[in-house]
């Protein structure tokens, strides 16, 4: 299996709020970012037929406060330091 995150800093937001719609699954997905990579990757559940995307939160407010949450509880990672990896994406 490959392992994109090669031991670098990687966080979860609320990426493409625009092109989501909240009506189909309930809500709104976080994407994982990961430092010095270009993109993002959705969490939508897998590739299969039963899949369907991880929902953070009905708003995108909700789903961003879900992700600082997640972010600082799970992985450690301060809001700014989730902006440093954020920045390094673009």
């Amino acid at each position: 299996m490959k392992d994109p995150i090669k031991g670098r800093r990687y966080c979860y937001t609320v990426v493409d709020a625009d092109h989501q719609d909240p009506k189909k699954h309930g809500g709104f997905m976080p994407s994982m970012i990961i430092e010095g990579e270009t993109g993002h990757y959705p969490m939508q559940g897998g590739d299969h037929q039963w899949a369907v995307p991880w929902i953070w939160g009905k708003t995108v407010k909700a789903a961003s406060a879900a992700c600082e949450r997640f972010n600082a509880d799970r992985l450690g990672v301060s809001k700014e330091v989730a902006a440093e990896i954020k920045d390094s994406t673009f």
